[in-house]
């Protein structure tokens, strides 16, 4: 920017609307380039929008004041193309300087695009605002008379942002916090670079009310309009008016929305949402119309209506309290009476506020899907589960329906199987079975324990005495049967796979507080195709799900988007710092598609996933980051768009929060009566079937497919995939031992003669002072663990397409991974993979013999089977013993050290004896059919 004295002229691009398609897609990545008297100045692109809003201010210097009205500003959007030498031109906009405005009568002026020849194809409109200001005019004049509430925490928070980001340059446009909603390319490149975001200080965006802050996220201006009631007075002759069927219609513009119908004098209390920049009127009207059944056909007729300005509408942010409705009488255009109507008067409230308010989440919204109950932002609870453990002790006084005859008791060893099956809800479990006597009275002893899932029981650690049940005769049985007693005993568990947040009776205080701010997505493909299967012409409805601990959350659907913007904020309390927080998002396939889209589909689409770890979080401190959304496809990974979040992990006590790293995972019960990992997974599966049936049960419903998507339940099911990355992860964890084992062969083979040098007088003062070795050895490791701060990982987590093996794979093994269980391939193809997986077997259970070998083989030295080899075994035990009974351990140990790093020149080319007459050792390979 110029400087110099005089004046500025300041320019604010707002936003386009209905620009013209040119990327052969249905959409355009508009940019817009701004001169003013030899000034230019280029805005930032925003893709694939034909709806872009920009809200960016940029100033030009004003060389000769009084020559201002002689000037012209002129404004051309383009349609930003990556690999083309020239952009498509979008259309311009020329504004004389005799209608500049003056600082404080600036208004927002939405101008049509004009076309640059006769063969241009344009359309739409930009909105602007243009004033000119002195030099330096006080800060105070701006804020208060240009920028409203919302917009000036907005303005602080960019200036947090533009004060921490020191590593970029200075330019004259710097780039705003809710620029970089829009254009994620800012951040982009530290996502890929493992995420290297950069913190915000969180000390600098405190929260200025209780609950919910919003500090997180942009606050969206939105004009909310609640309509009450309507009411009209009559005389005695005309009172079967009362009964006439109305509802209230609001237009503004091209919106045209209305409540349901109810009789007059009733309420309707609705409460409509329009998202402000989209608006494209400054007046709202509000009419009250009759509706009248015609048989065929239903006729309206309007009673009154009232209009506003939508420039004089008042303000209102959170906390500040609801604004009062008021009586607002109606202006009748009936002409059909001679007579002049009744005054007819309508209670409502206007206001301009933000997604902050609490009418605006049962409200209509504009950019959501209307009343429509699916698309709706809401919050979830998880049932509380626990695990019942039930204990079959043994059956008294038992007879048996029928009487087994002597022959057949005879043939089954004279007695009979029992069993036993426990049920609870849908579940049921059958422990085996039990063998007893024939006799007509017996009793028999399983003692096994029936694990099941169990919803709000007693408190867990408390078990129920052992007790004697009587059990009553089936319907298939005599009613002349005696009855006979069952005991048992039974004792809830708390499940392990839910987070210890999930039961505030077991758990402590919270440690820290989770405040997530989800702020929009941007490029995301198209979910939904059109009936001719055109991708140019899908549409994407997009939503986001958040869980942590108990509590989920989802997210507003915005209708037809592919960039939405949702700015919705939520919060958590943290008991365990150690756990994972999951974020995906769906595609809305509940929304009533538009005219000429294709079927809608059954089940929410996935579109991607994204998990961040607390634990790897600063607290304090607001991390701002674009995540990519990946899915695997049989096609390989596809990218399906990026998600923005503002992730923040606010801790008021440090000793709280260290003490938590030392408390145990699980309850008491898990140790003193652990589950096996059968039982687990089971179990597991059981509950994440309990939680889908009671979310799916919700008004809007969570549907299966998103629960069990975000609990991970198809983690167990075989992936060719999964198997490949768990394998390299183990052996990157195994190449830290292979390193120091390259560096100890280094040190004994003499690589680096002056580092074995080293190490000889290492092994030398290790001897001399061995009181001195463990506190050098572990001020030596903080040490290096020290200096590997500074090289830590940034950044607030996500997906690892090079850790997932994605690319590793091939495309049958990528389907293999994506069919279902039972299979739906063909024959031929599922023997084909099994051979392959019976080949990947062999070589896993060659591997695990030979581990089992080595083992067996450290056995056979003490247990004699090679006699001669445990022989000399025991000699050579016999011989150390001597030396080192005679001989001091310093000089041993030194001995050992020296012999061990001799050099090369003293060292053979074979094996050592020890390791041939280890690997002679014998093992239980040759046993094994």
């Amino acid at each position: 920017m110029a400087g110099g004295g005089g004046k500025k002229l300041v320019v604010e691009v707002f936003n386009a609307r209905n620009l013209m398609p040119k990327d052969g897609q249905g959409t355009a990545s508009a940019y817009v380039v701004v001169d003013f008297d030899g000034q230019r100045r280029r805005m930032k692109t925003k893709n694939r929008d034909l709806h872009p809003q920009w809200e960016e201010k940029l100033e030009f210097f004003i060389p000769d004041p009084d020559a201002i009205e002689s000037e012209t500003l002129e404004l051309n959007v383009y349609n930003d193309k990556k690999n083309a030498r020239r952009n498509t031109f979008l259309g311009k906009v020329k504004i004389s300087g005799s209608s500049f405005a003056k600082l404080g009568d600036e208004l927002l002026i939405y101008y049509p695009l004009e076309k640059r020849s006769v063969f241009s194809q344009v359309k739409g409109e930009i909105g602007i605002k243009v004033f000119y200001v002195d030099d330096d005019p006080p800060a105070q004049s701006v804020d208060v008379d240009v920028t409203p509430p919302a917009a000036e925490e907005k303005k602080t928070e960019e200036k947090v942002e533009d004060e921490i980001k020191t590593e970029e340059p200075k330019t004259e446009n710097k780039p705003k916090l809710q620029e970089e909603k829009a254009e994620p390319n800012i951040v982009k490149q530290q996502v890929t670079q493992n995420l290297q975001v950069t913190p915000l200080s969180a000390k600098k965006l405190q929260p200025e009310h209780a609950g919910v802050s919003y500090d997180l996220v942009d606050r969206i201006p939105y004009l909310f309009i609640r309509i009450l009631k309507a009411k009209q007075e009559f005389k005695e002759e005309d009172i079967g008016l009362l009964h006439r069927s109305v509802f209230a219609k609001i237009i503004i513009g091209s919106y045209c929305v209305r409540t349901r119908t109810a009789m007059l004098n009733s309420d309707w209390d609705q409460a409509f949402a329009f998202h402000k920049e989209s608006l494209n009127s400054f007046i709202a009207e509000i009419s009250v119309n009759e509706e009248k059944d015609g048989g065929d056909t239903i006729t309206e007729s309007i009673l009154g209506a009232v209009s506003f300005d939508l420039s004089e509408i008042p303000k209102r942010l959170a906390p500040d309290s609801p604004l009062a409705p008021q009586w607002y009488t109606l202006e009748s255009s009936s002409t059909e009476s001679p007579s002049p109507p009744a005054c007819m008067d309508l209670m409502l409230a206007i206001w301009i506020g933000t997604q902050a308010d609490e009418a605006f989440t049962e409200a209509w919204q504009s950019d959501s899907g209307g009343f429509l109950v699916h698309a709706r932002s809401k919050a979830y609870l998880s049932p509380k589960l626990w695990y019942l453990r039930l204990t079959v002790i043994q059956t008294q006084d038992l007879r048996l329906a029928t009487i087994p005859d002597r022959k057949s008791c005879a043939t089954a060893g004279n007695r009979t199987e029992l069993f036993v099956k426990a049920q609870l809800g849908g579940q049921s479990k059958m422990p085996p079975p039990a063998r007893s006597s024939a006799r007509p009275r017996s009793q028999f002893q399983p003692s096994t324990a029936a694990l099941m899932t169990a919803q709000n029981p007693h408190p867990a650690g408390s078990t129920s005495p052992a007790t004697r049940h009587d059990l009553m005769p089936a319907a298939s049985m005599s009613a002349s049967a005696s009855k006979a007693g069952i005991t048992c005993s039974t004792k809830p568990h708390t499940p392990p796979v839910t987070s210890r947040a999930a039961s505030k009776q077991l758990s402590k205080p919270p440690v820290g507080l989770l405040e997530v701010g989800v702020r929009g997505a941007s490029n995301l493909v198209p979910m939904k195709l059109a009936k001719d299967g055109a991708v140019a012409s899908g549409r994407t409805d997009a939503y986001a799900v958040l869980k942590y601990g108990p509590k989920w959350a989802r997210t507003r659907t915005i209708v037809d988007q592919f960039n939405p913007c949702w700015n919705e904020q939520y919060t958590w309390d943290v008991f365990d710092p150690c756990t994972v927080f999951t974020v995906a998002v769906f595609d809305n396939s509940r929304v009533p598609a538009a005219a000429g889209d294709g079927k809608l589909l059954k089940a929410d689409s996935r579109i991607g996933k994204i998990r961040i770890r607390l634990s790897t979080l600063d607290t304090n401190r607001v991390y701002l980051a674009s995540y990519p959304l990946t899915t695997v496809t049989p096609m390989g990974m596809k990218k399906m768009g990026e998600l923005e979040l503002a992730v923040r992990f606010t801790c008021a006590s440090w000793l709280s929060l260290m003490q938590s790293y030392a408390a145990p995972l699980l309850p008491r019960m898990h140790y003193v009566r652990p589950l096996g990992g059968a039982q687990q997974d089971v179990l597991r599966h059981m509950a994440a079937r309990a939680v889908a049936t009671r979310l799916a049960r919700s008004e809007p419903p969570l549907g299966p497919e998103v629960v069990h998507h975000m609990l991970d339940a198809d983690a167990p099911a075989w992936s060719m995939r999964r198997s490949r990355a768990n394998w390299f992860r183990l052996a990157a964890c195994l190449s830290h031992l292979a390193a120091a084992g390259g560096w100890v062969h280094g040190l004994r083979t003499w690589t680096n003669p002056m580092t074995t040098v080293l190490a000889h007088l290492l092994v030398l003062g290790a001897v001399t002072w061995p009181e001195k070795l463990v506190p050098a050895a572990l001020m030596c490791l903080v040490m290096a663990v020290a200096c590997g701060y500074r090289k830590r990982a940034g950044g607030a987590g996500g997906t690892d397409t090079w850790q997932s093996w994605v690319d590793g794979v091939g495309l049958d093994e990528l389907d293999e991974e994506l069919d279902g269980v039972p299979t739906s391939r063909p024959p031929e193809v599922v023997r084909a993979r099994y051979d392959r997986l019976r080949a990947l077997a062999g070589r896993a259970q060659g591997l695990l013999g030979e581990v089992a070998a080595q083992g067996e083989r450290m056995e056979a030295l003490v247990t004699w089977r090679d006699p001669r080899a445990t022989g000399i075994f025991v000699a050579a035990c016999v011989a150390a013993a001597a030396v080192f009974y005679a001989v001091p351990f310093r000089v041993t140990a030194l001995a050992l050290g020296f012999y061990y790093l001799r050099h090369p020149r003293f060292r053979g080319d074979m094996p050592a004896a020890a390791f041939n007459f280890y690997r002679r050792l014998p093992s239980m390979a040759d046993r094994v059919l």
